[in-house]
C-alpha cells in the first residue's frame, strides 16, 4: 500500500485518536503507582539519598511505573520486565547499595562481600517485581 504524505498523516492521526479508545483499565487488578513525598528542600534531598526507605519506594515507583508503561509491548513479559528495570537501573542500583548498607548498618549482614551480595539480591527483587507489574498491567489494562 502506497500511502502519500497526507494519506500517512491522515492514518497517522486516526491511529493516534483510537489508540484511547480501548478498554478502559481493570481497578480490581491494577494497583496505585507510590510516589515518595518529594523532599521540600536540599538538606531534606540530600537526607533522602542516603534513606532507605525513601530510595526503595523511588525505585519501586519508577520500575512499577514503567512496568505499566511497556506492558503493552509484544516481547515476552520476562523482556518487558528486564526493560523496565533497566529504564531505572540508577534508582534500582542506589537503592539497592542504600539498603544493603542500612541492613550492614543494622547488624543484619556483614561488611564486606555479603553488601555487595545483598544488593545484588535487592536488584534479582526489582526484577521479579517488574514481572509481576508487566502482567499485572497486561490483565488490568493498567496506565502507567
Amino acid at each position: 500500500m502506497n500511502l502519500s504524505c497526507t494519506g500517512f498523516a491522515a492514518a497517522f492521526a486516526m491511529s493516534a485518536l483510537t489508540a484511547g479508545c480501548g478498554a478502559p483499565s481493570d481497578p480490581s487488578i491494577c494497583t496505585p503507582i507510590l510516589e515518595p513525598t518529594t523532599p521540600a528542600d536540599a538538606d531534606a534531598s540530600v537526607a533522602a539519598q542516603r534513606d532507605a526507605d525513601w530510595q526503595r519506594k523511588r525505585a519501586d515507583a519508577c520500575v512499577h511505573r514503567q512496568a505499566y508503561h511497556l506492558a503493552g509491548a509484544g516481547d515476552p513479559a520476562e523482556t518487558v520486565a528486564a526493560a523496565a528495570v533497566e529504564a531505572c537501573e540508577a534508582a534500582v542500583s542506589h537503592s539497592a547499595a542504600v539498603n544493603a548498607h542500612w541492613e550492614m548498618e543494622q547488624g543484619y549482614i556483614e561488611a564486606g562481600g555479603q553488601v555487595m551480595q545483598r544488593a545484588a539480591e535487592i536488584k534479582a527483587n526489582y526484577e521479579r517485581f517488574a514481572l509481576l507489574k508487566v502482567v499485572e498491567g497486561r490483565a488490568g489494562r493498567c496506565k502507567a
